[in-house]
């Protein structure tokens, strides 16, 4: 799954009610097209939209006699960053999901990244300066996929202690 197409499916409004309705609780296809006031085959063809980014997902329910029916439910949590600065632009995809990779020293790294930026502003050679900034750069880019890493491992134990709300709510 690529960022873009994230952001392609997500960028139409009714696929963006249909993932907002199912993150609240699944759903049938003629719950989905009741709520949002379309027909079901209209609601089907954002649905099957968005189960072929793997966004959404469907599972059957057997209650009682008849054809099972058919839920919808948000697959996995998913998080997509854009960072848009005057210089670039970056777009990354992340699944939630917990990590191994948690470090204590965040803090320490920081205050020695800012010593390191204030004497940045103090060399006189060109080349030891773009030197001494591709590497701040190096180690500002490793912390900040770290700081991800940590800020995706507390959005997925957060959505466990929803989960397991979730449990007495239905």
């Amino acid at each position: 799954m690529r960022e873009e197409d994230i952001i392609e499916v997500l960028s139409g409004e009714t696929k963006r009610k249909i993932v907002s309705l199912l993150t609240r609780k699944p759903l049938t296809l003629k719950e989905i097209a009741e709520i949002l006031g379309i027909t079901p085959p209209a609601a089907l063809k954002h649905v099957r939209e968005l189960e072929s980014l793997g966004i959404v997902e469907a599972y059957s329910v057997n209650r009682g006699p008849g054809r099972p029916r058919k839920y919808y439910r948000i697959s996995r949590s998913l998080r997509l960053v854009i960072t848009l600065t005057e210089d670039s632009l970056q777009m990354k995809f992340m699944e939630i999901e917990p990590t191994n990779r948690l470090t204590t020293d965040i803090k320490k790294r920081i205050d020695e990244i800012r010593r390191r930026l204030d004497i940045l502003g103090e060399m006189t050679s060109f080349s030891e300066t773009i030197t001494h900034s591709s590497r701040l750069i190096q180690d500002i880019d490793e912390l900040i996929q770290e700081l991800e890493g940590v800020e995706s491992h507390l959005i997925w134990m957060r959505e466990e202690i929803l989960k397991n709300l979730r449990r007495f709510s239905l």
